[in-house]
């Protein structure tokens, strides 16, 4: 990869090449040091064996080296001993033997000492001499083992001392050479670097030129990966349809299913199904994130021309066509906490679903999508498909209702009758629906490991999600009451089983599985309702559904009671073996359920029709925030909402004589809206009239300034009292409830 510049290349080959030198310099110099080693242990090792054998000869005149002689040949062998103490004077240790002597005394394991000075040209040797018991009739003033003194041995150097000056020079030559080297190297390399940036800017040229056309092949790649991700989703979401067009089991089931599988798909933000009579569309079903910009259930056709939104249905149902608008363009306001651009929509298709023999009268799917580019080839393409198929399905389906109605119409009759029912009570309970298909998941369980045959597991799940179809018959007061029921509300509730009994009994189709359904409540003891049968007079399937619908009683939340864990109901389920319960059923149950998955409905509202339904009992009418009951039961299990605040006002009755009872309700709507203008995303109560609490899950504190009271009561007559704090932190209901003023 090149430098940026020149320069910067010559300084960075500079370093390089200096580096490398160093290196080769230091190896150099490292073999120079150890071959000098090599000769100067060959020097110490022959003063060595001198010492050595004049020491142990106790060889002393001059023969062989003379005493005290100055011996300045480099050729002759030569040796002195010195003292630190001797007897004569000529014989003290001075300089380097000095040292070497003193060096003995403390190392008394040391037998020799030497060192090479004048840049290794001189070589000086001491032995260390012993106190001997013969040595003390001359030098008294020694004892045994005492370092008596020292030898000085000198032997021939000339041969060394050529050795060295060899060794030196011919590192000195290689150095030369090195260095030589390295200059025409160095000389070579900046000759070949000043000749490639020459062509740099030739070589940058082609370079950029090669990235700009693999940049523009890699945005073409990232395009088609995108677009076949997107018709990959796209297709997975069809295949979801057209598995919800096999599975569904009936007319308004097939669309609403599929539909619905279609507006999971991210792009598409509205999705409308409608009946073109001939004069009027009506509008059937609609999904997506902006359902409810399709305010109307019926719309003229001039309607439909005079609104934008609607340009591909009318074009569709003019030219009985599929039709795209590429410029909806639509934006709808910004609403709360969402972006404008979340609500943007770019392009709209229409597809005709022609399954009528009727001219002119048809269904009609139009489908929204927030992308810039609308929608492409492919997915037209996959959408007909969609539609064609959606289109077969509601005519097969048509056909087959109306083979079915021509070989048996009265039970045609009661089984849309009694699916209609099946609907009915999901749309009027969703928790109730949820129960139903669990209670069949965990009957198909307990069934298949106690060796039922196929035909009696379909039966019994057939009867575990019809066994709540006499709750047809229960009032919405009781079947959607978010709480305990009294004695009386229970009593009625019970009548479900004889109602679904009575029911589904009248149906050839159904008179098997009201047999089963009939005993769901019944106890393996008879104390169970609404007939007290016992053991072996309730069926054996019956037992499996009995325990079924426990079980999912015990693990399901409801808002009054928190669910038990899978341990704890099955522990229970064991305690009643043989009273409540059948035992084998029990033991099968035990094993079957001791791991399984579930999947938990809830009976808080999931959308507007329920929530609606909810404030019959939770909703304060005035405010619109939730009254006292529901505060009790979320007290209980709060959900997340763990921060209290507490706003009291002071007076309030007096405000209310003075300004009118009307003036005081217009005072607590406006603290209601600036509540929830402070606490988005909490849940506000009011309580005692005119009192407020706030649950929520962030830390925030209430201040008086969030309400301006100076707009309607100038005079200051309401003071406002409030308090924060922790329900984890406060864990006495009971004093809560004292700072709130209510009863538990």
């Amino acid at each position: 990869m090149f430098l940026k510049s020149k320069k910067s290349a010559l300084i960075a080959l500079f370093l390089l090449s200096l580096s490398g030198l160093s290196f080769v310099f230091w190896l150099l110099y490292k073999s120079q040091h150890d071959q000098i080693n090599q000769t100067q242990q060959l020097l110490i090792q022959e003063a060595n064996a001198h010492y050595q054998n004049i020491k142990e000869l106790e060889i002393w005149h001059n023969k062989f080296g003379g005493v005290f002689e100055k011996n300045t040949s480099n050729e002759s062998y030569h040796f002195n001993i010195y003292s630190l103490n001797p007897k004569n004077k000529e014989n003290i240790a001075t300089g380097f033997i000095k040292e070497s002597l003193q060096y003995f005394e403390k190392n008394p394991e040391k037998t020799t000492s030497y060192e090479f000075i004048n840049n290794n040209q001189d070589f000086l040797f001491v032995g260390v001499l012993h106190t001997k018991s013969k040595c003390i009739t001359c030098h008294s003033n020694f004892k045994i083992g005492d370092v008596r003194g020292g030898i000085e041995i000198s032997i021939p150097k000339q041969k060394y001392i050529e050795n060295i000056t060899n060794i030196n020079k011919d590192f000195y030559i290689f150095r030369m050479l090195v260095l030589g080297f390295f200059t025409l190297t160095l000389g070579i390399l900046i000759y070949f670097i000043h000749k490639m940036y020459e062509n740099k800017k030739q070589i940058e040229h082609i370079n950029k030129s090669l990235e700009n056309k693999v940049q523009e092949r890699t945005k073409e790649v990232q395009i088609l990966y995108n677009r076949e991700h997107y018709l990959k989703k796209l297709l997975e979401t069809v295949s979801e349809v057209n598995e919800s067009l096999i599975t569904s089991y009936s007319l308004g089931s097939i669309i609403e299913t599929s539909l619905e599988k279609l507006s999971h798909h991210a792009s598409y933000k509205l999705i409308l199904f409608g009946h073109f009579d001939g004069t009027l569309l009506h509008v059937r079903y609609t999904f997506g994130d902006l359902y409810n910009l399709i305010s109307k259930e019926l719309y003229t056709l001039g309607e439909l021309q005079a609104n934008p939104l609607f340009t591909s249905v009318t074009q569709s149902i003019i030219n009985q066509e599929t039709y795209i608008n590429l410029n909806c363009s639509f934006t709808k306001p910004n609403q709360q906490r969402n972006r404008e651009e979340d609500y943007n929509l770019h392009a709209s298709i229409s597809f005709i679903l022609d399954e009528y023999e009727e001219d002119g009268v048809f269904d009609i799917i139009a489908l929204y999508t927030d992308r810039e580019n609308g929608f492409d080839q492919e997915e037209v393409a996959i959408l007909e498909g969609s539609a064609n198929d959606i289109a077969m399905a509601l005519s097969a389906f048509k056909q087959r209702k109306l083979t079915e109605k021509l070989q048996n119409e009265q039970i045609s009759n009661y089984e849309e009758t009694i699916l209609a029912f099946v609907d009915m009570i999901e749309q009027r309970d969703a928790y109730t629906a949820g129960h139903t298909i669990r209670v069949a998941k965990y009957s198909r369980l307990i069934a298949q490991y106690l060796g039922f045959d196929d035909a009696l597991i379909q039966k019994i799940e057939k009867a575990a999600i019809l066994h709540d179809i006499g709750k047809i018959a229960t009032p919405d007061t009781i079947l959607l009451k978010p709480g305990k029921l009294n004695a009386l509300e229970y009593k009625l509730i019970q009548n479900h089983v004889t109602a679904g009994y009575k029911m589904l009994s009248k149906v050839k189709m159904y008179a098997e599985l009201a047999e089963i359904i009939k005993f769901h409540h019944e106890h393996y003891d008879g104390t169970g309702y609404p007939y007290g049968f016992k053991g072996d007079e309730i069926p054996m399937e019956a037992h499996v559904l009995i325990v079924a619908d426990a079980f999912d009683a015990m693990t399901s939340n409801r808002i009054y009671k928190s669910r038990k864990t899978i341990e704890t109901a099955l522990e229970e389920l064991a305690k009643y073996s043989g009273t409540q319960f059948h035992p084998k059923v029990i033991e099968a149950t035990l094993v079957t359920l001791k791991n399984v998955n579930i999947t938990q409905t809830t009976q808080l509202p999931q959308n507007e029709l329920e929530k609606q339904r909810f404030s019959y009992f939770f909703n304060d009418g005035l405010t619109g925030l939730y009254n006292e009951a529901y505060l009790n039961l979320i007290l209980h299990q709060t959900d997340g909402y763990i921060y209290y605040n507490i706003v009291k006002l002071r007076n309030f009755s007096n405000f209310n004589k003075q300004y009118s009872w009307s003036k005081g309700n217009e005072l607590l709507i406006l603290i209601a809206n600036e509540l929830k203008e402070h606490f988005v995303g909490s849940k506000i109560f009011r309580f005692e009239g005119d009192d407020f609490m706030i649950l929520s899950q962030e830390k925030t504190k209430f201040k008086k300034e969030m309400i301006q009271l100076m707009l309607i009561d100038p005079d200051e007559i309401i003071s406002i009292e409030h308090f924060h704090g922790d329900l984890k932190a406060d864990s006495s209901l009971n004093a809560l409830y004292k700072l709130l003023g209510t009863t538990n």
